[in-house]
């Protein structure tokens, strides 16, 4: 009896032996590691405040006022370069080139005087920019071709310009009533007729 409750005994004991070996040893070898607290924690900030922030271009909007005859002069004459600044050429074989503004039932004309030769515009639209540029959207009396011409002081205030679209584009324009500002030059008769052309001057 008493060798069958040993047995017993020492077969309980051999199966938790095992538990208590691993038990020994995690304590002999300083305790069981526990999970990393908040405190054990070092948090590094990888965000900036000084990312910087792409803003889209502003465009300001190029506001547009309609023109009427009043709004602007309406006949300009060439300038003609010179060593002595710029002149009024009157040629003795044609006219100095002009531009005139006329209106008519209602309607806005332009005539581009071009020497011996004259060009007829129908005004669609006249505007001004916020900029200060004329924009005309015409339409030939001829062809009847579109297209737009532009003009652009240069020196308001003296009235003078640059007009696009037009012969003679290369040149500055003044207004009609500043011509006296310039010196006018009248070409000699005898230049393009000869002298029995012209008889005395």
């Amino acid at each position: 009896m008493e060798n069958s409750i040993f047995k017993q005994t020492y077969t309980q004991v051999m199966k938790q032996l095992p538990y208590l070996v691993a038990t020994f040893l995690l304590i002999a070898c300083g305790g069981t590691e526990h999970p990393p607290t908040v405190d054990d924690i070092t948090i590094t900030d990888t965000l900036t405040t000084d990312t910087a922030v792409m803003e889209a271009p502003v465009i300001e909007e190029v506001k547009e006022q309609i023109l009427t005859l009043s709004d602007f002069p309406n006949q300009w004459v060439m300038l003609t370069p010179t060593d002595s600044g710029q002149v009024i050429f009157n040629p003795c074989d044609a006219e100095n080139p002009q531009l005139q503004f006329l209106e008519e039932d209602g309607y806005m004309y332009l005539h581009e005087i071009l020497g011996q030769e004259a060009e007829g515009y129908t005004v669609e639209e006249a505007v001004q920019t916020s900029t200060g540029e004329m924009r005309f959207s015409v339409t030939s009396t001829l062809s009847g071709a579109h297209q737009t011409i532009v003009f652009n002081y240069t020196n308001k205030d003296q009235l003078v310009g640059r007009w696009s679209g037009i012969s003679h584009s290369e040149y500055e324009f003044v207004a009609a009533t500043n011509i006296k500002t310039f010196h006018a030059i009248d070409q000699p008769c005898k230049e393009c007729w000869g002298e029995e052309g012209c008889g005395e001057e």
